[in-house]
């Protein structure tokens, strides 16, 4: 008898974590990707003689006992990639005002600089480093909580017991915690500019308490290297991927998903389908329209998404050695990224192998933008690419001396180039903002009156990134398995499926 075929709709990080899980588990795997490569937002490019990293940042919960090692040694990424601790988050800058903050993994040191930029807020402080120095009692179940026992349940619980007066005390937006909380100035910027106003509080300490502990990394090779190791695996575990195939409809009869409908025509049929793609397109495009359960039209109406981003990378012939980390700079004028005005300026420095060649680096900005506005530009599209470049090189400029001089390659990644090549919904290249309200809310993958349809990416888990993704392509499979009574095998080696 043949094993139960699957569609993977979407050949990004989920989507290739779900392949590579259901490989393991002895299922035949056939994943469709929209782009002409596989990784989704996972990628990098080449603008000779440079390399574009267009995602990764940092990777949580890779070191030895962290949250998430044991997915990436399923996935093959640990130990195969070697990964580095990083030792200092960000740089916070203020030419203006005159001060600067480190996030250094060194919880005193960073402590007396929080200190010294608002003396009047030792209790604040104080707090916020003693809950990110007890954050490592969070531990994130990677198995899927629907298929957890009561007993598994009340234990996870009471592992987090220590954590229930941090929690309390962070329990609402950034915004309103640091307006609370903090009366400095320079110290509600310093601390405002890690994250978005809108989210939860708690991101601070859960972020700063994973820096400490050494569970912040960044694997040799970045982007690239990660993609690569996950395709790697994927092929290695015998899974079918096509690339170029844009997913139209998923096929559903008796309300059962039996396969998809691609844009060129093509029908496939399959036992099952893992949807990948974005939850709004999912959703909203993919299923043709079907009524939706009132779970999830509350979620796509009132639940908000990240901001649109432009990411705008130079390739310049020299390098500024003390810029050992993401630095955010303020600006003496705002910064206009098509009808956005910005008065931060991110900025990271990427050297060596495979980035740039000796002496020359890639200096790169995240800015967040709007998708609208570059939606709804048509012929004036390129005019305002090369508008935002000229300006992001004299804002870099000012914080780099000579770095205008030293230019040799500009490329700009807009919303529409997040939609055209990864179809991120709207140009967000992550899903559903992290809110007070939605924080470690629980997303069911599954869609209410269709079976055999299962989702993964991060639109089902709030907040997003690479760990998650992986995480929710796994949870996937094993609800799939689970429904199937077929056996999830996440550490099937490959000999064992040949």
């Amino acid at each position: 008898m043949n094993a139960p075929s699957v569609l993977v709709i979407g050949g990004g990080v989920a989507g290739l974590a779900a392949g590579c899980y259901a490989r393991m588990s002895g299922l035949r795997v056939h994943l469709l990707e929209h782009n002409r490569e596989l990784g989704g937002v996972c990628t990098a490019w080449s603008r000779e003689p440079y390399l574009v990293d267009g995602c990764l940042r940092w990777l949580i919960g890779g070191a030895p006992g962290g949250m998430f090692r044991r997915v990436y040694e399923e996935l093959g990424i640990v130990p195969e990639l070697t990964m580095h601790t990083i030792e200092t988050f960000a740089r916070i800058e203020d030419p203006i005002d005159g001060w600067s903050v480190a996030y250094t993994r060194d919880l005193q040191q960073l402590r007396a600089q929080l200190s010294a930029l608002g003396p009047a807020d030792g209790d604040a402080v104080a707090r916020l480093c003693d809950a990110a120095a007890h954050s490592s009692e969070l531990h994130m179940p990677i198995d899927a909580p629907e298929l957890a026992s009561w007993r598994e349940r009340l234990a996870s619980l009471w592992q987090m017991r220590g954590m229930a007066s941090t929690m309390l005390h962070f329990r609402g937006t950034l915004g309103s915690w640091l307006e609370q909380h903090v009366r400095s100035p320079q110290l509600r910027a310093g601390l405002g500019a890690l994250g978005d106003a809108r989210m939860p509080a708690a991101f601070l300490p859960m972020v700063l308490g994973a820096l400490a502990a050494g569970q912040l990394q960044r694997p040799e090779g970045g982007t690239l290297a990660l993609r690569n190791a996950l395709v790697h695996r994927f092929r290695e575990l015998g899974g079918q991927a096509t690339t170029e195939a844009t997913v139209e409809q998923i096929l559903v009869a008796h309300g059962r998903a039996i396969g998809v409908q691609l844009a060129d025509g093509t029908t496939l049929h399959a036992d099952a389908v893992v949807s990948a793609a974005s939850a709004p397109e999912t959703l909203t495009r993919l299923l043709g329209g079907r009524p939706l359960d009132l779970a999830w039209t509350e979620r796509l109406e009132r639940w908000p998404i990240f901001d649109a981003i432009a990411l705008v990378s130079v390739g310049v012939a020299r390098q500024w050695p003390e810029l050992d980390a993401q630095t955010i700079v303020r600006l003496r004028a705002p910064l206009q990224v098509g009808d956005v005005p910005l008065t931060w300026l991110p900025l990271e420095q990427f050297v060596g192998p495979p980035y740039a060649p000796p002496g020359h680096a890639v200096v790169q900005s995240i800015l967040r933008s709007r998708w609208g506005y570059w939606s709804e530009l048509g012929p004036r599209y390129g005019a305002a690419k090369q508008a935002l470049t000229d300006t992001v090189i004299t804002a870099l400029d000012g914080r780099l001396p000579g770095l205008a001089a030293a230019v040799r390659m500009t490329d700009v990644a807009t919303p529409l180039t997040f939609w055209r090549h990864a179809r991120s919904w709207q140009g967000a290249y992550e899903g559903f903002l992290p809110t007070a309200e939605n924080f470690g809310a629980h997303v069911p993958k599954v869609v209410p009156g269709i079976a055999n349809l299962w989702l993964a990416g991060q639109w089902v888990e709030p907040g997003g990134g690479i760990p998650p993704a992986l995480l929710s392509g796994r949870q996937a499979v094993q609800l799939l398995c689970a429904e199937r009574g077929c056996a999830f095998t996440p550490d099937e080696d490959v000999a064992a499926l040949r």
